[in-house]
């Protein structure tokens, strides 16, 4: 619902503009890890991870959207893959600080939620005083006022854009998530509690490493080949975490997952703006992102339940399952020539 709303708040936005929409998503950060604190209890995290959910589909789609409208259309997808790898980075470089800050404090999660105030307090920082808004180039009918919601919109997104949805909620229903990596690990092998954050290193190092390059080099081929290329590192890496014997193949499991988590996101991220009119970018990923949460509630519910009526190891079979299917789905969207249909930079009336 917060990617959905985000979405329709950016269009706002841009077409009224008296809200810089850069700033406004990132304030939630500077007090969100303070919860984590106040709230030591399961029902004080479980709302605020829902609250903190929210506010991540609130930032997410403005953000992605501006960089669509930034960007140029022959380099979107190396913009779109420098996005997501620079996010990447920082999350890499946050497993790693929790890392050494949980063996150094004896697990302490109270002061490790403190310490990552201050990265945020700086983005927030940076945010009012060094963003400044773009121009914006906007639909002629967007500078008349309207209400920010129209479900007449939505068919103008087109056939092509709507395939590709329905695959994509396909395969990220196979998304069954890092937590189940360190369920996996801690169950079936012993990871110790300290080392957890390992695995969010090795996830973050290769889904960060493959983003810049594969979106660069999706701009001068095909995406959906790279597309499916993601969808067939996927499934190896599923069968190597579902049939793993030893800590090792585990860890090397998911360093494989992560190619494939930052191939499939920088490609996802450009083919919706690819595949949508310019001035219903914001909507389109705001219904990317839906359609992709409710996919990953899907799959994690799904997950949860094979985990416990079987075995970790069997939810990487589930996840298998799903993402052969998803890459059946991909190979009849395929578009027959293997340029990107990119679109000019002026608006699609």
């Amino acid at each position: 619902m917060g990617y959905w709303l985000g979405g329709f708040l950016y269009q706002y936005l841009l077409r009224h503009g008296s809200i810089n929409s850069r700033r406004l998503p990132k304030s939630r950060r500077r007090c969100r890890h303070r919860l984590d604190w106040i709230w030591a209890t399961f029902g004080g995290v479980f709302i605020y991870r829902v609250i903190a959910r929210i506010g991540n589909g609130i930032q997410a789609t403005p953000r992605d959207a501006l960089v669509g409208d930034i960007a140029p259309a022959k380099s979107r997808g190396a913009c779109y893959g420098l996005r997501v790898g620079l996010g990447i980075a920082g999350s890499f470089a946050g497993a790693f600080i929790a890392w050494h800050f949980m063996h150094r404090s004896s697990n302490n999660y109270q002061q490790l939620f403190w310490l990552a105030t201050v990265p945020a307090v700086i983005a927030v920082l940076t945010v009012l005083v060094f963003i400044k808004e773009p121009k914006k180039n906007l639909h002629p009918k967007d500078h008349q006022p309207r209400h920010p919601i129209h479900w007449a919109d939505l068919p103008r997104l087109g056939r092509r854009f709507w395939t590709l949805m329905g695959v994509i909620a396909v395969f990220m229903i196979a998304q069954v998530g890092e937590p189940f990596m360190v369920l996996h690990a801690h169950l079936s092998f012993g990871l110790p509690e300290a080392d957890a954050p390992i695995i969010f290193l090795l996830f973050n190092a290769t889904h960060s490493i493959s983003s810049f390059p594969v979106g660069k080099l999706s701009d001068r081929m095909s995406r959906y080949h790279l597309l499916g290329l993601g969808f067939i590192i996927l499934i190896a890496s599923d069968l190597i975490l579902a049939m793993a014997t030893n800590l090792t193949t585990v860890y090397i499991g998911i360093a494989i997952w992560g190619f494939q988590m930052g191939i499939h996101q920088s490609m996802f991220l450009a083919l919706v703006a690819d595949n949508s009119p310019d001035d219903l970018r914001g909507t389109a990923l705001s219904v990317y992102y839906l359609i992709s949460g409710a996919s990953l509630f899907l799959a994690n519910t799904c997950g949860g339940i094979v985990a416990q009526l079987f075995s970790s190891s069997a939810t990487y079979l589930f996840s298998f399952g799903v993402a052969v299917i998803a890459l059946i789905f991909l190979l009849f969207i395929m578009p027959e020539r293997k340029k990107n249909p990119i679109k000019s930079d002026k608006t699609i009336a």
